[in-house]
């Protein structure tokens, strides 16, 4: 939560969590690395909402888009082309 937030604050602060996190590597095995990645939201108040609830809702809903788009790019960056026989990438991927 912050105080005296406005939108483009909130939103510099979750792209700044955001790119942070995508920044973790972590050695799953040998020779194999994931990176982190995280979907979030922000809402502001009170514009966004006046109750907690509201607010929640708002931030839900925009983590849930953010998370769309996060999907959306990495299927362009994707090699392997799923298609609709193939929705998902195969396990040679190098984004799996």
């Amino acid at each position: 939560m912050l105080s005296d937030c406005s939108h483009e604050m909130a939103e510099a602060k979750r792209r700044e969590l955001q790119d942070r996190i995508n920044e973790i590597r972590l050695d799953v095995r040998t020779g194999k690395q994931v990176q982190l990645a995280a979907s979030a939201g922000a809402s502001v108040f009170p514009h966004d909402g006046t109750t907690y609830e509201m607010l929640l809702a708002d931030a839900d809903q925009r983590m849930y888009r953010d998370k769309a788009a996060a999907a959306a790019s990495s299927r362009l960056r994707c090699r392997c082309r799923p298609s609709s026989s193939r929705p998902s990438c195969r396990r040679s991927c190098p984004l799996n």
